[in-house]
């Protein structure tokens, strides 16, 4: 299980992913770079998809934080 600090840089990581990709994504767009558009796009995918991985991960861990609170009282 990972610490707090360690969930947190790794939503941190995955934010930064999503805001490259978005601007690398409008960019593109921008220059009407059809090319690099859809490669902006697939990134921009794949770093949303992280993101949400990641806090899904966050999620489940405070899922079993709460478990085990409910447990001991």
């Amino acid at each position: 299980m990972l610490g707090k600090q360690d969930e947190q840089a790794t939503i941190s990581r995955a934010v930064e992913g999503v805001l490259a990709a978005a601007f690398m994504t409008t960019l593109a767009f921008r220059l009407r770079d059809e090319t690099a558009l859809v490669d902006g796009l697939r990134a921009l995918t794949s770093a949303v998809e992280a993101y949400r991985e990641a806090t899904d991960a966050e999620d489940g861990a405070n899922e079993e934080g709460d478990d085990e609170a409910l447990a001991t009282e």
